[in-house]
């Protein structure tokens, strides 16, 4: 529709006479026009298109900064505040918990299981890694490093468990351990 169709309205032309008070001929020139078809946005839609596109169970394989510049839009169309660092964290908690059981499966490092729990934690908003704490012999640290710590010192001493098990109780069909009465050297 053009604007000089609604020039006999009161309400048309104000916006021009508004900018162009001293200038009648730039009046009456503005005009907005839309398709047959024209249908607005639904908010709803293309934010639940958006979660189930980058973050559902079929999800569109991108990285973090391209996760976090989805979550951000979704944020904003959904008129929701955020911290970009939180933001930040809940997308690496979101990663790893993803992949959670295929890591709980392979042979991972201790340092690496202390590595995703702090970003687990992180990411789900239970610590903050860079609150400074006072340890108990009186020299300053984080958060996180004394979680990391503490988490490292507990999956060594699972994986030391874990070895000691399979030395112990060896799997069926396997080597039974050395120095055992079954231990078949080939003499009878």
């Amino acid at each position: 529709m053009r604007w000089q169709d609604y020039e006999k309205t009161t309400d048309s032309y104000r916006l021009e006479q508004q900018q162009f008070s001293k200038d009648r001929n730039a009046w009456f020139q503005a005009f907005v026009e839309r398709s047959e078809d024209f249908i607005p946005i639904d908010v709803n839609q293309q934010l639940e298109s958006m979660r189930g596109r980058y973050f559902g169970e079929n999800a569109v394989p991108i990285g973090p900064t391209a996760l976090a510049a989805v979550a951000k839009k979704i944020a904003e169309l959904d008129g929701v505040q955020f911290d970009e660092e939180e933001l930040r964290a809940a997308i690496d908690a979101k990663s790893i918990e993803r992949i959670l059981d295929l890591l709980l499966e392979l042979p991972v490092p201790a340092e690496a299981k202390a590595e995703f729990t702090i970003k687990l934690l992180t990411g789900a908003g239970v610590i903050d890694p860079e609150v400074a704490v006072k340890l108990a012999d009186g020299s300053d640290s984080t958060m996180g490093e004394v979680i990391a710590a503490k988490i490292l010192e507990l999956a060594l001493e699972r994986e030391e468990q874990g070895r000691r098990m399979a030395d112990t109780f060896p799997a069926p069909g396997g080597n039974p351990p050395s120095g055992s009465e079954d231990d078949d050297d080939g003499d009878e």
